[in-house]
This record gives structure tokens, C-alpha cells and sequence, in this order.
């Protein structure tokens, strides 16, 4: 028997021939191995080839593909250590066009162009704009082998080679061999055109088809001096899936230069260094030519026999043994996949992240921190083991309602409730529940609609999950990819799927009577709350007021557990903060005690009450001062009534105001004034700017900032700072409701206070170069003036409210630099670039963009052009005005063509649009830079009321090219493709406009656009069932109509990856899914290339179509 370890060349084979062939090659046979390693199961053929001891191996019978090659060459390794280099020899498909590979030819891998010899690829892994996946990491030949190839072609090329005779001379040693080893006749050398398939099993490829010019590419003979069989050296391309499709073939060579195709060289590059030789059997199509496979594994043979030859003992021995190379290689190709894995991790959250921002910005993951980090360790516990909790808890799709009077703790109470089912969720980290919660609160009530809120939810949800819920990204494709925002009943539909993903979903909703009321926000949330607690197993818990009429019917059958703060409670949070109170109570425990038992006393359930006397007591100043306090405490407990308690409280934290030093009173007031009546709550450095700002300052320096620290405790415990958003708002919604109704004794005049800040702040020397000129150079103003946000967004709010407009609103108003840079703010905020920003943007606009009617007149009067370019707001009493004023061009265009009617329209502004029409008579046909006209802006922006509108004029074209144009991608303008506004509307997806349109009966339903695309064809690229529908009801239209790329509705479909369109056109029994396009793609083609669902959706619903995915043997 003999030694593995006397082998040092490996020789791999995956089919019966090649194995054959492999062994004739043999100048001596050796006995077996002595022994191999336990668990190897290869089958071993050993001997010298020249000078080379040779160990060969062949793929177990039936498998094939890259895995298999690797396992079989791992196994050979460990039996026989001492391998030092190996070749893989055997058949492959060859790819005739560029290089006139013929069958019986050999490819030999050879690096060049970037790569190693081998090139992997996946058919089912498509990536955008490119139909194939090259993937794995693929080594090159060890420089041994090709200096040896080198030295051969060399040889070749002077003395030719001897390959046939060869293959003859062993042929007439083993005559019983001739019949799978002989070459066969010429005439059997068949290359089809790449569109010829073959269809039949059972036929010959000449009889199924055919054997004239019209199927057979016609070529030259070799010459004498030729060789043929022809060496050929380059790239070979290895996958798991036979190449049997010649278009396929041709595209996929056409981009890499691809000479052969097989299946288990990538296997084996990626784990160690071989060289591939490949003998040509057939033209990787299917037309399989068996007769070839024979011959073409004997000339691998030769060659590889010829190039070992080439090649002297002692350099194979100078080569390090494979296994170690298979050790280094390993480790290597672990970091780089590590590093390509940390790469794609990165992508894919950074995806995942874009994502989720585009849901919705709220996070009260911030709020929780917060409101938790206020609560007290141990109180709450009463709730958590009280049995409604418990059974709310255990049960599945259960309501618990916790009504709670002002000031009771409910909030807090919330933060404990959810951090303690957060702990129970990480106790059990498989148990598959979702939780999601919402902190409603009054001053957030501009942030707070119904769309933000169920966003907020379904973000919370997803973001639990190690991948993004199929239903959010579906949603996110539906909007164009993040371009649209959701509508409310997709962001329910979709929350609806995700939450049904989980085993158990709780849903917290705190304070819900501060949901806010107006533009019916809060029927709309609870009606939303409700559809998903009758459709999902959703377990909801709700705190607030005791006066939500509106819950009744969602409450019928809840769980009712009421939050008071009890006792335990309130005397838990009175020790821990009583110890931080003045020297004076500190250092008498007697005292503290008597502090806590009078607090406990009358605060009795209302956390708030304690909060707030614990402030007052602060202010105490001496033993008596103290005592006495304590009395009158005492004496106002005895009414018992909770409202008059707290009304006398804040009435307390006026007075401690009020008895401070005139320069803290007055920054109190002011800083009241700002939180409670802002219209928006204010971030630290903005309030700072604020309260820094006065009536004639043109500049502020750090120095002249007040610390946040002053300024909260000017306000007796009143004011708070969120440190985990860094804003400044009101210590308790209550507050505010006192605060609003004393603001006439408390502040005068307010709006006016507020208004002449913010066009102090907008006045500053630095604005007077007016607009910035980029991006960065706007986030560097807004970073260095953070109030100017507020200012520029909310002084027209403000002015609203004066009763009379004050000198300096009038200086900023006729300040052109500091209108423009003021405008840029506002334009942002509106949610353009800033370096988009108009320029010589005047007071007027601003005033019509804030509806200040007032100010409008004032303006005209005083002759101020009148020609405004911008309509944003929507303030229809503001455009009433301007019509009135004699000599206003009511067409006159903006910085992008577009005039008062075009942004009316394109906002779904009906009643301005109404005004516009109706009395400024303005123009429907007039266009911007773009071509596009208002009644093309109507379709862009979905707004079916203005679009009607226009056509019950009668003054509307609505077959015209020159009506519409489309906006192609959210960074895109087309001029134009010559379409309608039916086109648009279909392109689009718009529904209602689609359905408007066809009922009218006035549109060409004919009209191709330039790119030779047909209503069903537009309808088919933007995926809509609904309108493809509409379309398709109308039976003049022709279903298998092609564009100018020989494209129809159904590969256009396809492509789209829109499964219900594609069996919407299937349904209708006309579709021909044979139809090619300009470059032979049928759909079901298109579809197999890709890798795509579709293909199988398109092989189950078709019948007789050309199956380019089942191409069978010739």
C-alpha cells in the first residue's frame, strides 16, 4: 500500500469521464493509500505523472456544485498532508462568440483584469443595475502553476502541441475506450444563434431545431497551421446552477469576458489556491451536446499532463503544503468576511435608521428616561401588585383604564409601569411581546396628531425587531421609497401587521385627555386606538383626567384600576427630598417630621400638592417662618377640596415670585411668559437667546446668557428643564391652565412682549448680508443664533394677535437683507434646502405668508410691490386681500416658474385656488420653467378637489400634452415625455384623478408619451392594481402594445417585481408572454435572470409560454 505522505500534486475531478481521463494520464499506477483520515470517503486513484507523485480525486456520483468540490478537496488534504499544489481538470461550457472557443477546445484559468482566473456568481441575488452578483472571494493560481502555463503556451506556440496524438496513442492502448473518448465527427459541432432554444426532450437538436443558416451560426474551418484543438487563457465562471441559456450566457460574457462556464471552481478558490483546467463539451446553452463530453475531458487531461511536465520536483517541494495554506487562507478570508459583515451590518442599520426617521422623528424613549428618573424607589409598587394590573397583565386583549385626578401622580406612575414590563420582557428574552407606549402632553400639541402619534408606535415596535417588519418596508416602498409621507390609514394597517407579529403587544397611552381636541385629532386617535383593539390582541392601558366622554364605547368592557397617590407614596418621596430642604429643617429632625406629617396631610392622593409645598417650605428662612407655614397649610387641607388646594398653592408660587428682587421677578415673569405662551415649547439655548433679547440690541455675546440654572429657580418651582431633550416647559399641565387664567393680571400686553423680541432677535448686525449662500453656511447661523428658528417661523403668529403693529415690526419690515434672511428660516422650516431659499424675499411676502391682513394694507398703501411670488400658508383671507389691490399681476411667477394658482394647486389649496380662478381670473394654461401648468400641478400634488375644479370650468384641455408634465424622482424634473394629464395621473397611481378622467369620456385613451409607452404601460411601471383596472375595463386599449424598447405592460410589470398587476393582465386571458423586447427578454426571462418572485408566478399562471428557465437536452 501506499504512503499519503509521498503525494505531493492533487488532482480534482467531479464526473465518471474526467475521472477516466485523469487516470489514462498516469505514467504508473500505485497501489491505495495505507491509510486515510477518519471520516474521508473519497475515492483515490494515485501514480506519477513524470517526475510528480499525483493523488487523484472525484466528486461522490450525483453531486456537483462548489460545496461539493471543497469538502472532497478538504478530506484529500488531511489524508495526504503533503499536497503542495492541485489542479481541477475537467468539462466546462464554452462561450463561442468573441474568442471562437469550439467544442473539444481547453480554457485554462489565468488571472488578469482585477481578477484571479475565477469568477463566482449568483443568478437569484440581483442587485440594482446590475442582473448578476459576483460574490465570494476568489485566490489566485500559485505563481508555480503559471509560470508552468506560462512555459507551455511558449512551448505550444513554437512546436504546437501534440494533444490529439496524444489522446490517439492512449486510445490505441485502451481500445474499449474509444467510444467515450474518441473525437467526434466535426458536423456534430453545432453553435445555434443565442435565440434558438431548444424545446423538445425527446427530439435531436437538428430535427427540433432545424439545421440551416436561419438556426446554425455559420463559421470558418481551422486552418492546417491552427490548433484543435485551440488552447484558450483567461476567465472562468463558476456557479452552483448550470449555464443553459444562451442570452444569459452572452450578457453575463459580454461584461466580464468570460471564456467558459462551470460549477465548482469558485468552491475551491475561495478556500485555497488551484488552477482550472477545462475541456469545451457544449455552448452553455440548451442545446447539451453529450457527445463532446468524452473528448473534451481527455484534452483538459493532456494539457494538465503536459503543463506537470513543465515543472521540477524540487519546485513543488520549495511550495508550502496546501493545508497550511488552507489555515492562512481561512483566517483570512474570516477577517475579510468579518470586515465585509461589520460593512453590510453598517449599510443595513443605516438603512433601517433612514427608515425609521422617515416614520416619524418622536421618540419618548426620552420622555420615559426622564419621567422615570423622577419617580422614587418603591412607590408605585401599591399599582404593580394590585390584581387589575396582574389580570391586565395576564390576559390578552384587555383594556385597563387608570383615571386619575390632576396632579395624582399618573404619569410617573406610567414611567414605573412601563419600566417594569420592560423588565419582564428582558427576563424573558424569547417570549416574543411587544410593548410601545405615548406620553401625551399639553404643550406638545402641534407635535402630537394623530399620524405622528400611531407613527410613533409602529417605529417603537420595529425597532424591537432584529430586521425591519416586512409591512414597514413595504410601506416605506408604497410612499416611493420615503419621498411621500404615509397616509393615517397605512401607518394603521401597517402598525395592525406588525403588532400581529408578536405573541402579546401592551400599549400604554399616558395622559389621554391632553390628546388635543381640535381638527378632531383626538376622535381621530381614538378612533384609530379603537380599529386596532377590535382587529389585534392588543392589551392597552390608558391614564388621565376623569372626564373622557369621548372613551366610553372603548371602555365598555375595560378593567378600571383609579391612580391616587397614596400615603406610602407621597411619604417616600417627602424623605428622600426633605433631607435636601434648607439648614434650618435639615438639622432638626423634629422639624422634618413635622414637615413630612403636614405635607402628607395635605397633599392627601395629589403628588403635585407635596411637590409644590416642598418648594415653599424651601423659601422658609427660620424655625417660625416654618411653623407658621405648616398652620396655614394645615388650615387650607381642612376644606378638602383638591382644586382650591392647588389654586392656592400656585397662587403661593405667585407670591414667593412676586418677593424676590425686582430683576429675578422680573426674569421670572418673563421666563413664564415664554413657556406658557410660546407656540412651541423652547429649547434651553433658545429661551436663553430669548430672555437675553431686547428692544434695540443688535448682537448678543455668551456673557450676556443667564444660566438655565437662575432662570429655573427665579420660577418657584414652576418651571422645569428636560435634560433629555433640553427643553424648557411648565412643571405641570395644571400650571398652565392657572397661568392662562390669571395672564391678565400677570402679564401685560404678552403677544406684543413676544413679538418685539423676536423682531429685535431678526434685526442683528449679522443678518444684514441677508440669506446664506449654502447649506452649511445656514446650519453655522442657526447653531450661533438658535432662537433666530423661532423668531423667523412664529413672529407673524404673534402679530396676529397685537392689537396694534408696533415701529419696529415696521423697520424689519422694510429691511430687505433681514426679510431675506428671515425668509430662508422660513423656508426651511417649510422643508426646502436653505441655498434654494428665494432671494429679495420683502415684508410684504411675509406678511401674506402669515395672513397678516393689517399689515398687507399698510404695505400697499405705501407702495410696496405688490406682485407677491409665494403662496405657502394657505392664508385665503391674506390672498382676498391682495386681489383687491389695483394693479397686482395675479400670474406673476417665482424663482421656478410657478405662479400663486401652480402652488395653490399643487398644495390641494381649493379655496384659494377657487379665489384665484373665480375672481383674479388667473390662468390654468400659463407654465413654469418646467412646462408644467396649475392643472398639472393639481395631478402632481394628488389633489383631486382642485383638479375638478379646473375641469368644471370648462376651460381645461384635458387631452393636451401641454397641460402636465411629471415629476420623475424626487431629485428629477422631467421637462416632459409629451404627456397628458391622464398619463400623470395613471404614472402616478392617482385614482380618483385616473377614474375622473376615463369617466369624463374627453381624453385620447390612445396617447403614447415620447419613450412610445401606452396608458397600460405607465400603469404598469407604477404598479397600481386599482387603476390598471380602470385601464383595463376600457377594451379599445391594446394589452401587448410595446414601447419604443419593445417593452410590454407584462415585462414592464415584472420588472416591478408587482405580482397583483402582473395576474391582473394575466387574468384577461390576452397577454401574450412570448413577446420579446428589443434585446429577446421575454417577462418570464427577465424574471429567472433576476432571481425575481415573479418567475414562478409567471410559470404557474402561463401555459405554453417559452420557459427559458426549463431549457431541456438537445
Amino acid at each position: 500500500m501506499s504512503d499519503p505522505t509521498d503525494y505531493t500534486v492533487g488532482w480534482i475531478c467531479a464526473l465518471f469521464p474526467e475521472y477516466l481521463a485523469a487516470q489514462l494520464q498516469l505514467d504508473e499506477e500505485h497501489e491505495g493509500p495505507r491509510y486515510v483520515t477518519t471520516g474521508d470517503q473519497n475515492d483515490y486513484t494515485l501514480g506519477k505523472i513524470g517526475r510528480h507523485n499525483v493523488v487523484i480525486a472525484v466528486l461522490p456520483a450525483g453531486t456537483y456544485g462548489l460545496s461539493s468540490a471543497t469538502g472532497v478537496v478538504k478530506d484529500m488534504l488531511h489524508s495526504f498532508p503533503n499536497v503542495r499544489t492541485a489542479l481541477m481538470v475537467g468539462i466546462g461550457g464554452g462561450v463561442p462568440l468573441k474568442h471562437d472557443v469550439r467544442l473539444g477546445d481547453v480554457v485554462v484559468s489565468v488571472p488578469g483584469n482585477g481578477h484571479g482566473g475565477i469568477f463566482q456568481y449568483d443568478f437569484g441575488s440581483a442587485m440594482q443595475g446590475q442582473e448578476f452578483q459576483e460574490s465570494g472571494f476568489q485566490n489566485q493560481p500559485p505563481p508555480i502553476l503559471r509560470a508552468a502555463v506560462n512555459g507551455l503556451k511558449t512551448q505550444y506556440a513554437r512546436k504546437g502541441h501534440q494533444i490529439d496524438a496524444s489522446i490517439k496513442a492512449s486510445l490505441e492502448e485502451n481500445p474499449r475506450l474509444k467510444k467515450v473518448f474518441a473525437k467526434p465527427d466535426s458536423t456534430t459541432d453545432r453553435l445555434y444563434h443565442s435565440h434558438k432554444v431548444h424545446h423538445s426532450k425527446e427530439s435531436k437538436c437538428a430535427a427540433a431545431c432545424g439545421d440551416g443558416p436561419e438556426a446554425l451560426r455559420i463559421r470558418e474551418e481551422r486552418a492546417e497551421d491552427d490548433d484543435n484543438p485551440a488552447i484558450h487563457y483567461g476567465l472562468i465562471a463558476s456557479a452552483n446552477r448550470l449555464m443553459k441559456d444562451a442570452l444569459v450566457r452572452d450578457k453575463l460574457a459580454g461584461e466580464k469576458d468570460i471564456l467558459c462556464f462551470e460549477m465548482e471552481a469558485a468552491g475551491l478558490m475561495n478556500h485555497f489556491p488551484v488552477l482550472v483546467v477545462r475541456g469545451i463539451c457544449d455552448y452553455s446553452d440548451s442545446h447539451k451536446n453529450d457527445e463532446w463530453q468524452g473528448y473534451a475531458a481527455m484534452t483538459a487531461a493532456v494539457y494538465a499532463k503536459d503543463l506537470l511536465c513543465r515543472i521540477a520536483p524540487t519546485q513543488i517541494e520549495g511550495e508550502r503544503r496546501l493545508q497550511e495554506v488552507l489555515v492562512d487562507l481561512q483566517s483570512d478570508i474570516a477577517a475579510i468576511s468579518s470586515k465585509a459583515d461589520t460593512i453590510i451590518d453598517h449599510e443595513h442599520q443605516k438603512r433601517r435608521d433612514g427608515i425609521l426617521r422617515w416614520l416619524t422623528d418622536i421618540e419618548y424613549g426620552h420622555r420615559q428616561s426622564y419621567n422615570f428618573g423622577k419617580a422614587v424607589s418603591g412607590t408605585g409598587q401599591w399599582f404593580l401588585d394590585s390584581p387589575e394590573y396582574q389580570e391586565w397583565l395576564a390576559s390578552n386583549g384587555k383594556t385597563l383604564f387608570c383615571p386619575g385626578i390632576p396632579g395624582a401622580g399618573k404619569t410617573i406612575l406610567t414611567s414605573i409601569i412601563i419600566d417594569d414590563i420592560e423588565k419582564r420582557i428582558a427576563r424573558e428574552p424569547h417570549s416574543n411581546i411587544g410593548l410601545a407606549y405615548v406620553y401625551f402632553e399639553f404643550q406638545r400639541e402641534g407635535e402630537q396628531g394623530p399620524d405622528e402619534v400611531f407613527a410613533a408606535l409602529l417605529k417603537q415596535l420595529s425597532q424591537s425587531r432584529p430586521c425591519l417588519p416586512e409591512g414597514l418596508e413595504s410601506l416605506h416602498l408604497k410612499c416611493k421609497g420615503g419621498e411621500r409621507r404615509p397616509l393615517l390609514k397605512q401607518i394603521l394597517s401597517t402598525l395592525k401587521q406588525v403588532i400581529d407579529t408578536f405573541s402579546q403587544v401592551y400599549l400604554l397611552i399616558d395622559a389621554l385627555d391632553e390628546c388635543q381636541t381640535q381638527d378632531y385629532c383626538r376622535s381621530q386617535f381614538l378612533a384609530g386606538i379603537s380599529y386596532l383593539h377590535d382587529n389585534s390582541a392588543i392589551n392597552l392601558l390608558v391614564t388621565s383626567r376623569p372626564i373622557m366622554m369621548e372613551t366610553t364605547n372603548l371602555l365598555d368592557d375595560a378593567l378600571c384600576r383609579s391612580i391616587r397617590a397614596t400615603e406610602n407614596d407621597i411619604d417616600l418621596y417627602l424623605e428622600q427630598y426633605v433631607k435636601i430642604l434648607r439648614n434650618t429643617v435639615t438639622d432638626s429632625p423634629g422639624l422634618r417630621l413635622k414637615i413630612r406629617k403636614g405635607i402628607l396631610h395635605a397633599a392627601d392622593g395629589m403628588f403635585l400638592l407635596a411637590q409644590i409645598y416642598l418648594d415653599f417650605f424651601n423659601e422658609q428662612m427660620t424655625e417660625n417662618e416654618v411653623l407658621h407655614a405648616l398652620k396655614r397649610i394645615r388650615k387650607e387641607a381642612t376644606s378638602g377640596d383638591k382644586e382650591k388646594l392647588l389654586l392656592s398653592a400656585y397662587h403661593k408660587a405667585i407670591e414667593r415670585i412676586k418677593n424676590q428682587s425686582s430683576r429675578r421677578r422680573q426674569l421670572a415673569m418673563e421666563v413664564l411668559l415664554w413657556v406658557t405662551y410660546a407656540k412651541r415649547r423652547l429649547g434651553i439655548d433658545e429661551l436663553r437667546h430669548a430672555l437675553a433679547t431686547r428692544k434695540g440690541t443688535r448682537k448678543l455675546e455668551t456673557k450676556d446668557l443667564i444660566p438655565i440654572e437662575d432662570v429655573v429657580s427665579t420660577c418657584a418651582g414652576l418651571v422645569t428643564v428636560d435634560r433629555e431633550s433640553n427643553l424648557v416647559h411648565l412643571a405641570h399641565y395644571t400650571a398652565r391652565e392657572y397661568l392662562n387664567g390669571m395672564r391678565h393680571e400677570l402679564f401685560i400686553d404678552l403677544a406684543s412682549q413676544i413679538l418685539t423680541t423676536c423682531v429685535a432677535y431678526m434685526m442683528f448686525d449679522t443678518f444684514n448680508t441677508g440669506g446664506c449662500t449654502t447649506n452649511s453656511g445656514y446650519n453655522e447661523r442657526i447653531k450661533l443664533h438658535p432662537f433666530l428658528q423661532y423668531a423667523a417661523c412664529h413672529w407673524g403668529h404673534h402679530a396676529r394677535e397685537v392689537s396694534f403693529i408696533a415701529d419696529e415690526v415696521w423697520a424689519f419690515s422694510a429691511s430687505s437683507e433681514q426679510t431675506e434672511a428671515s425668509g430662508q428660516v422660513l423656508w426651511k422650516d417649510w422643508g426646502c434646502a436653505a441655498s434654494d431659499a428665494p432671494k429679495n424675499v420683502t415684508g410684504l411676502h411675509l406678511a401674506a405668508s402669515f395672513g397678516i391682513v393689517r399689515m398687507m394694507h399698510q404695505l400697499i398703501t405705501t407702495g410696496t410691490d405688490v406682485n407677491v411670488r409665494d403662496i405657502k400658508q394657505g392664508q385665503t383671507v391674506a390672498v382676498d386681500a391682495l386681489l383687491n389691490v389695483e394693479g397686482i399681476d395675479i400670474d406673476a411667477k417665482n424663482h421656478r416658474g410657478k405662479t400663486p394658482l401652480a402652488r395653490a394647486a399643487k398644495l390641494g389649496n381649493l379655496a384659494i385656488s377657487k379665489l384665484l380662478v373665480n375672481k383674479g381670473n388667473a390662468s390654468l394654461t400659463v407654465t413654469d420653467f418646467l412646462g408644467v401648468t396649475p392643472v398639472g400641478q393639481a395631478i402632481i400634488g394628488r389633489s383631486p378637489s382642485v383638479f375638478k375644479m379646473f375641469i368644471d370650468t370648462g376651460m381645461v384641455d384635458i387631452g393636451s400634452q401641454e397641460v402636465a408634465s411629471a415629476r420623475l424622482s424626487p431629485l428629477l424634473m422631467a421637462v416632459s415625455y409629451d404627456w397628458t394629464p391622464l398619463c400623470v395621473a395613471v404614472s402616478k397611481g392617482y385614482e380618483s384623478i385616473t377614474r375622473m378622467l376615463l369617466d369624463s369620456g374627453r381624453p385620447d385613451i390612445h396617447v403614447k408619451d415620447r419613450k412610445g409607452r401606452t396608458l397600460l404601460s405607465l400603469a404598469a411601471k407604477a404598479g397600481n392594481q386599482a387603476v390598471m383596472k380602470m385601464l383595463l375595463q376600457t377594451t379599445r386599449l391594446d394589452i401587448n402594445a410595446q414601447d419604443k424598447k419593445g417593452q410590454t405592460p407584462l415585462l414592464l410589470a415584472a420588472k416591478k417585481s408587482n405580482e397583483s398587476v402582473v395576474r391582473v393582465l394575466l387574468d384577461t386571458g390576452k397577454v401574450n408572454v412570448n413577446t420579446q423586447d428589443s434585446r429577446q427578454t421575454t417577462p418570464l426571462l427577465w424574471a429567472y435572470l433576476h432571481g425575481n418572485h415573479m418567475h414562478s408566478v409567471l410559470m404557474r399562471e402561463t401555459d405554453g409560454a417559452e420557459r427559458h428557465s426549463q431549457k431541456s437536452s438537445g
